[in-house]
């Protein structure tokens, strides 16, 4: 469900201070001590074909928007400005480089550089606005044949995280 952020009402001297009003406050203060956020990974080598959206398995730290179940993709619940942030080391045997691109509902993808090695390392971060229901998603692409293992140790493994600013005006 997502969270409420209302207009903190102006008062005078003399107006009547509602219960109305100090809920309105209440709800926007408790939504800010907690903002939407999600961390996802998992935490095995999986091997991945051309173009395939990864699949994430846990969540790093409570997903308190309901914006993620396991084996999806994010879903935005709470609209606003997010900082979304993908990282992965992966090793590869595909004939042309890989990239790591974030693919984001509504909106232009987010291409990471393209590497050339076989053992290799992104990190892809943007701040965008993002509406109700639009979904963040992590893939890996390249030109040619072979295969993408993305590795998944306790110390490397591959996440994906979406955190609320704030409204956007």
């Amino acid at each position: 469900m997502p969270k409420t952020y209302n207009t903190i009402p102006t008062v005078s001297t003399g107006d009547v201070y509602t219960a109305t009003a100090h809920n309105a406050i209440g709800t926007t203060i408790n939504s800010m001590r907690v903002p939407p956020m999600c961390s996802v990974y998992f935490g095995t080598n999986t091997t991945y074909t051309q173009d395939t959206d990864i699949s994430w398995t846990a969540q790093d730290f409570t997903n308190t928007d309901g914006m993620w179940t396991s084996g999806g993709n994010i879903t935005i619940q709470t609209a606003g400005l997010y900082l979304v942030t993908f990282t992965g080391r992966a090793t590869a045997t595909v004939s042309a480089g890989a990239r790591a691109v974030l693919n984001i509902a509504d909106s232009p993808s987010v291409h990471g550089p393209e590497q050339s090695t076989t053992d290799f390392r992104w990190s892809i971060s943007l701040v965008r606005s993002f509406a109700a229901s639009n979904t963040i998603s992590a893939r890996l692409q390249w030109s040619g044949s072979g295969t993408v293992t993305l590795q998944g140790s306790a110390s490397l493994r591959p996440t994906l995280t979406a955190t609320w600013l704030g409204q956007v005006s």
